[in-house]
């Protein structure tokens, strides 16, 4: 447990002597910053948020195919049954990067 989740951060704060902003900064980011892209799968618009490093592989995976994006994106969306397609997506990302 880290001391973030004991205590706030205005706690670590008065305890560091510092202002809250910089005990902020000093803190890291628990979770990367997520990159949303819009996308049409079988005619309906709708939007996609994976870390940018999956994007990376699956621009990647979409090159190594022939494939665009989209198309690769369309492809996983089918054959994802009840998986989330950002789950699917990560899935495809991870099988393809340990190849």
């Amino acid at each position: 447990m880290t001391h973030a989740s004991l205590f706030g951060k205005s706690q670590i704060a008065a305890n560091r002597g510092i202002g809250l902003r910089t005990a902020t900064a000093l803190m890291p980011d628990p979770m990367p910053r997520l990159r949303k892209r819009s996308i049409l799968l079988a005619g309906h618009a709708t939007s996609m948020a994976l870390e940018p490093e999956f994007w990376e592989v699956l621009e990647e995976m979409a090159r190594a195919e022939g494939a665009s994006l989209a198309g690769l994106i369309a492809r996983l969306d089918q054959g994802r049954g009840e998986r989330p397609l950002a789950s699917a997506c990560r899935v495809a990302a991870l099988t393809f990067a340990r190849r």
